[in-house]
Formats: structure tokens, sequence, C-alpha cells
């Protein structure tokens, strides 16, 4: 030990030092504990060298290296076994989840203390990391994989990479940039990659345990502040072909996709992106702005439209459980009940207003053809709105508006307006059979519908619209009233001639026609009328969606002479006259559940004014069965419910 003049303290001029089994706490500035199994430093006048054995928390280093003159530069060369979930948890806690190492990972690093900074190059072999998210694995590097970095530290200032390099299996990627460490932490990346193939990602999909495919090569330019997102920009291109990978809540995933995207600015331009969807190809167009969260306008066609392909099973099992029987919630279409959506909706897409617009010449659902389609919704805020919509089909058409809010208030809302004419009700989805399984027949309909809710039973009790339906050449299947009333007339057992293509079983009717008014979940109507050869039949009341429960009158009239029903019918109904005609009538009353009513058949005596009215104006001066609802439009819109307009602004909240 000499000391010089001047010098604050003495000076170590030459020694040979040893140390075993020693041990720093983490106290001591150094995050996690050192454990040093064996040390040694030898200094030789100008001339310090060290080596050291041991553990930095729970990553086992080996390391020799040099110290400068004034004990404030050097250098050392490590290598080791880093315990990166160890680090993870303290450095980044919120990865710690969903980051894995199924190891240690053997790295070698060389790092130089300069006067001003610190200089570093290293690589390490990351075989046997994952990150994990609820839909899929990432497991990037195969054997042979190696991550090389290099770049200097500017302490308190900023962090310099001068290149990193990442390769595995076919695949390379390169990265360099600027990391600024004051509070703005500003950043500046470049980013490129001539041959990035998906397998090599490891990219596995839980849902269908698919592996994505594909290749990409990109060049970019990315800067901006990290506590400001709305700073960022990008600029550059990337491209991909023969991508495929899982479409998230889509039923099926995405297949020979290709795509050419640019980046200028905060502008992305999605040039084309092209792929399939089980049968379903797609063509999307977009121009959109980021990155704090995504607005613009996209525009997706198709040659021909599978709903299947777009639509998840859960919405088609609510159509087919039937109303009634399906659960409280309305499906999203696209996201499945177990919170697809919420993931969604993370700060990123509450910042975000875009806006897409599908089209398609043709279509088909379970085999049920249509088209043209048009659809267009806006993604706002983390809330869906549907406007300007429309399908058409051989035998009508349908025009949609609403939308879906999630977060404080959530709710939803539908306003739709259909028009069929002469539909053969067997030619309908299969999504349909709790209609199907009724009966069958060509159905004639003009609605405008509309609800409101957050639950299935709100939606039920806010319907409310104006509905006219007709059917023709039919049978009715399943209908415990009408089974009750002919059962009682013993019309049952009177054969009449249907047309061939009908079933053998089942009540048949030549007309069934209504005019039904819906308000906040009651269905009412004063003219529903039934034309038959064996009997004509009236009705008139309301059934009660939200407690599905029935009221009605109903009137029958036997087919026959006057002779031949008084001399052959059980009971005597009730002799209707009017100026030209005389008709015999049997009344009824129904009450209770829809599923199983009481029908009630009642005697001349319990015939008041406003039933015999009712009876005599439905069957002896009968209005048209159907007629186009003039009005309706207007009313539906005077009423305050949003018209299913197919011109509606999207931008524009419906049924604020």
């Amino acid at each position: 030990i000499g000391y010089e003049k001047g010098r604050p303290s003495p000076r170590l001029l030459k020694a040979g030092l040893i140390f075993k089994d020693c041990a720093v706490g983490s106290s001591a500035g150094l995050i996690f504990p050192v454990f040093l199994k064996e040390a040694r430093l030898i200094v030789d006048g100008p001339k310090r060298d060290f080596a050291a054995k041991g553990r930095w928390g729970r990553s086992e280093v080996e390391a020799v290296g040099e110290i400068g003159q004034s004990w404030e530069t050097g250098a050392v060369r490590m290598v080791g076994q880093a315990d990166m979930m160890e680090l993870i948890n303290r450095f980044y806690p919120d990865l710690g989840s969903r980051l894995f190492f199924r190891g240690p990972v053997p790295c070698r690093l060389t790092l130089a203390k300069e006067i001003n900074d610190w200089r570093f190059q290293g690589n390490l072999d990351p075989r046997g990391a994952s990150f994990e998210t609820p839909s899929m694995t990432v497991a990037p590097f195969v054997k042979g994989a190696d991550l090389a970095f290099s770049g200097r530290i500017e302490p308190g200032k900023r962090l310099i990479l001068s290149r990193v390099t990442c390769s595995s299996g076919e695949s390379g990627l390169e990265l360099a940039g600027t990391y600024d460490l004051t509070k703005e932490g500003w950043f500046h990346l470049n980013t490129t990659s001539r041959n990035l193939r998906l397998q090599d990602l490891g990219i596995r999909f839980k849902k269908g345990r698919l592996t994505a495919k594909g290749t990409l090569c990109f060049e970019a330019a990315i800067e901006g502040f990290r506590s400001r997102p709305e700073t960022i920009v990008a600029n550059g291109e990337a491209n991909g072909t023969d991508l495929s990978f899982s479409a998230g809540e889509f039923p099926l995933a995405v297949e020979d996709g290709s795509l050419a995207v640019a980046f200028k600015g905060k502008d992305l331009f999605i040039n084309s992106l092209d792929l399939k969807l089980g049968k379903t190809p797609l063509h999307v167009e977009a121009n959109l702005k980021g990155w704090d969260g995504i607005r613009g306008e996209a525009t997706i066609h198709s040659d021909f439209l599978h709903f299947s392909d777009l639509v998840s099973p859960e919405i088609i099992n609510y159509f087919k459980k039937g109303p009634g029987k399906a659960g409280d919630s309305l499906p999203s279409a696209g996201l499945s009940a177990s919170g697809g959506w919420q993931e969604a909706v993370t700060g990123f897409m509450k910042k975000s207003d875009l806006h897409l617009e599908l089209t398609a010449p043709k279509g088909q659902w379970e085999g049920f053809p249509c088209g043209p389609i048009h659809m267009a919704w806006a993604l706002r805020s983390g809330d869906l709105y549907i406007s300007r919509s429309s399908l058409a089909w051989d035998h009508g058409y349908l025009l949609l508006s609403g939308h879906v809010k999630r977060g404080e208030a959530p709710e939803k809302l539908f306003s739709w307006y259909i028009d069929m004419i002469q539909q053969p009700l067997q030619e309908l989805p299969p999504a349909f059979d709790f209609i199907t399984s009724r009966g069958e027949g060509l159905v004639t309909l003009e609605a405008f519908l509309f609800a409101r809710g957050t639950r299935r039973e709100e939606l039920i009790s806010s319907l409310t619209g104006s509905v006219n339906i007709l059917l023709e050449q039919g049978i009715v299947k399943k209908s415990n009233i009408l089974i009750t009333v002919l059962d009682s007339l013993s019309l049952q057992r009177i054969v009449e001639k249907r047309p061939a293509h009908l079933s053998k079983k089942g009540i048949y009717f030549q007309k069934i026609g209504a005019h039904v008014d819906l308000e906040k979940g009651v269905a009412r109507s004063k003219d529903v009328v039934m034309r038959s050869p064996v009997f004509n039949a009236a009705a008139t009341g309301e059934m009660d969606l939200r407690t599905k429960t029935i009221k009605a009158e109903i009137g029958v009239q036997p087919l026959g002479t006057l002779d031949f029903l008084i001399s052959n019918l059980p009971v005597a109904g009730y002799l209707l006259t009017g100026d030209q005609e005389a008709l015999f009538v049997e009344y009824f009353k129904v009450n209770g559940p829809v599923s199983d009513p009481k029908v009630e058949h009642m005697s001349l005596k319990s015939l008041g004014n406003g039933t015999v009215g009712f009876l005599s104006r439905l069957f002896l001066a009968p209005k048209r069965i159907y007629d186009r609802m003039v009005e309706a439009a207007r009313d539906f819109d005077g009423n305050g419910y949003p018209a299913p307009d197919e011109h509606l602004d999207p931008r524009n909240d419906v049924g604020r």
C-alpha cells in the first residue's frame, strides 16, 4: 500500500486477494444478493485483474476482467446461466404470469465501463422461452436459435442498441435504436426482417390446437414517447404470404392469407389483405390512423359469403333454442360468452373509432341462399354500432340498425324492417327450426320492430312495432288451441284435400292472416283470420311475450249447409245474420300459458254485443287479409323509434 501527496486515500500498489464463500446483501445496491463461491483480485502496479465465480440472486455467473487505473473504468467478460423468471419478476412483474422459461438461460456478456458510458455486447440462447395469453402460446426459439446484442448506455441519458439480431429456424430479425432514459421516454427503433416464418415463432392457438403458418417480411422505423402513445409515428412497409392463423372468436381459422401494408407517420394503409375464412374469400382495404387507438375506415368484400364461417356457434345455438329457451344474454356476433368481448375492449379499443363496410353479391346461411349483402358498422369507444345494413334474398329483404354498448351503461338496441313475399317456410335455415317445425306454407310478411335492453327479458319487454303476416297453402303442425277447438267440434274427423307437396299430418289451411301491433312486449291483434276447406276462423286478443301467456276470443265457422251442420255437430252454435247471408259460428275463449292454454267453448248466452260485433265484422264484412303497411314507417319514426334506414350514418349514436 502506498500513499501519494495530495491524494485523499492510500493506493493499493500490489496485492493478491482471494475470497471464498462470501456474500453481499441486496441492500448494497446490487438488486439481488451476491454469493461468491470463489474470487481473486491481482494488483501489480497499473495492472489489475480479477476473476469470480458465484451467483447473483439465482443466476450462476463466472467472470474475468480488468480494472482501470482510476478504479472507475474497466471491462468484464461473463458467462452464466441466467434465471430469467427472477429477473422478469423483479423488473417487469406484469409479465411474470405470461412469460415463461423452462430453465436457466445460457448467456455471454462483455461489459466495458468507460469514463462517460458503458458498452456491452453478448448473446444468449433463448430456447425454452414461451409467452402465453388466454388464446395462444408463443414459443419462438428452436434448437440453434440465438439472440445477439450490442450497444452502450449513457447513465441517466439514453440506451443505444447498436444491433440486435435474433435467429430461429429459417427466420431472422434485426433491431437497432435509441431509448431515452429520462422521464420522457423518447425512443427510435429500426426493425427489419426479410424472412420471418410464423412456424418459427412457434405460435399455437388453443382453439383448435392450430399452429400459425406463413411468411412475413417488413422494414419499419418507429419513434415517439413511451409515456405518450399519441406521439408515436411509424414509417415502412410489411408484406405477408401463405398466412394461416386463428381468427379469434370466428368459428374457423384464416387460410391462404396475404397482405401488403404501408406505414406513414400516423397512417396505416392496408393496401390489400386477402384471406379465406372457411369457404368465404375476403378482400380487405383500409385507411387507418393510430397508434393510441385506431381510427379510420375499412372495406371488406366477398364474392360469396358463407355466414356460418363468420357467425359463432353461440349465435346459431341461440336461435335454434327458440324463444323462451335461450339464455338471458344475447350473444354478440363473432364473440363467445367466455369474455371474448371483454378481452378485446381494452384501453386501446376504447380509444378507437373504426368504421367497417362489408359487401357481397351472393351468400348463404346453412344452405339458405341470399344476396346482395351490405353491412356497415362502427367500433367506437369500445361500443358496436350497426347501420346502413341490408340483406336480400329471393323472397324478401331485411334492413337493420342498432348498437351494442358496454361499460358502465351497457345497452343493446335493435331496429329492423323485414319484407317477405311468399317465402316457403321449409326453405328457411335450420337455425329457424323452432318456426319450421310448427308449420308449412308460404309466408308473406312486413314488419317494423324495435327492442332495447341489456338482458333477454328486457329486450322482449321492450319489443315494439307492427307486423302484417299472411300464410298461404300450408299446415299447422303444433297448436294446442286449434286441436282443442277442432276436437270439440269433431272437425278433425273430416277429411279435406290438400296440395300433394304438404305433409299429411297437421291442420291444412288455405290462408291465415293478421295485423299485429306490439307494444312493450305485448302483441295485440283484432283481426286474425283463417281460411280452410273445413272451417273458417277469426280471432282477437293479445299475447304477452314477457309472461308467455295468451288471452283471446275465437270464432269458428264450420263449412257446409246449415242443415248439415245442425244435424252433425255436437253443439249448437250462434247464427250470425247479415244483409246477404247467415253464418253458423262457434265461439271460444282462450286464456293461460301459451304452451298449454285453457280453451273454453262458450254458450249462446255468454255472447255480449262486443263479441257478436267482432264476429260479424270478421265473418260478414271481412277486409283484405293482407295489406301493405303504408303508414307504419311514419308512425314508427313519429313515436321516437329509430327507423332501420339503410342510409343511416353510422357516426350517429342510434337511439340516443
